[in-house]
């Protein structure tokens, strides 16, 4: 579920900076107001996920996540709980 979180925030990034190229390259005048227009509607709406605003639920939440649990474990498996 995390890797999905975090494919849908690099989704829209991308998204953003194909508006953006876009933009600087478009010849004409109403086609680069209107991706500018774009661009900044997906600027102020990239999605982010998080746990009930405490931290942010993305690719870096694994590794942390995983050394913790782990930790646990080791003190279990040393209390034999």
């Amino acid at each position: 579920m995390i890797m999905s979180y975090d494919k849908v925030e690099k989704s829209a990034l991308k998204l953003l900076e194909t508006c953006r190229y876009l933009q600087a390259t478009a010849e004409n005048d109403l086609i680069a107001n209107e991706l500018l227009g774009l661009s900044n509607c997906i600027q102020n709406l990239l999605p982010k996920f998080s746990a009930a605003g405490f931290f942010d639920v993305n690719q870096r939440l694994i590794p942390g996540f995983l050394s913790a649990v782990t930790a646990y474990v080791i003190i279990l498996i040393q209390f034999r709980v």
